[in-house]
């Protein structure tokens, strides 16, 4: 059975993807050192199953001839949810055209299928010189994108922190166990999201200001969720953010590591 893909954009840079065996012509474009992310949909995928319990497929991702996903390229899958997310930032030089394969299995029967999704990294014109790194308590990826929470922390950065109308985006997203910090003591509660914003234009005196209030409890595990000194908590509390300061970082072009 063929199901031919759907895709949606929003906020420009999210690609919906739901489909079994879908013959896909259709390219989704991404730039070098931007973020990207693709939901694929699994409902589909149960119902060429014959059933309707989508927790029980089991998705195995590589890039086209390879045993694996681009060591740029990361998937999340929420426990319980329907989507898997396909999400990252193809470093500089990492520009054309790459194919995702799916090998899609339902781990009681057996029974498999086979998907793909197709991309064609640009070079982008004008890239971040320097970035920041912001990590939040109490969220995980999916909330972060199905809340299209990008908006409000492009709003605090543009308006707020760097008060600036030249280049600034999104460089990445990480689950904070995958670049180093722990789990939350609480098993109750979410992951967290370590987010990264980058521009053109040097820190702003505010940022610097935050860079030094973090700097004495940059190394505490972990971290006092009390800790509210910084100057710009009130303003990420405006937008239902809760920072994690501990996490809180400032980074230039020479020592970013786009593959941690």
């Amino acid at each position: 059975m063929l199901i031919a893909l759907h895709q949606c954009f929003i906020d420009n840079f999210i690609y919906c993807k739901t489909g079994v065996n879908a013959i896909d012509d259709d390219i989704n474009t991404i730039y070098t050192t931007e973020l990207f992310h693709t939901a694929y949909w699994l409902n589909d995928t149960a119902r060429h199953f014959n059933q309707s319990d989508y927790e029980q497929i089991d998705i195995m991702p590589m890039l086209a001839g390879y045993p694996d996903l681009p060591s740029w390229m990361m998937f999340y899958r929420r426990s319980h949810s329907p989507i898997v997310y396909f999400y990252g930032s193809p470093p500089k030089g990492e520009d054309g055209d790459i194919e995702i394969e799916m090998i899609l299995i339902d781990r009681f029967t057996f029974n498999h299928t086979k998907d793909r999704l197709h991309y064609r990294i640009l070079s982008k014109n004008e890239t971040y010189k320097y970035e920041v790194q912001i990590k939040l308590f109490d969220i995980d990826l999916e909330d972060f994108i199905q809340q299209n929470r990008s908006k409000s922390m492009m709003d605090i950065f543009r308006r707020r922190l760097w008060r600036t109308n030249a280049t600034i985006y999104l460089t990445n997203l990480y689950q904070p166990s995958k670049i180093g910090f722990s789990f939350p003591l609480d098993p109750t509660e979410k992951e967290g999201l370590v987010v990264r914003i980058g521009s053109v234009e040097p820190y702003t005196p505010e940022l610097l200001k935050l860079e030094d209030e973090t700097m004495v409890i940059r190394h505490r595990n972990p971290c006092p969720k009390r800790f509210r000194l910084t100057t710009a908590e009130y303003i990420f509390r405006e937008h239902k953010f809760r920072v994690d300061w501990c996490g809180f970082r400032l980074h230039t072009v020479e020592n970013v590591t786009k593959d941690e």
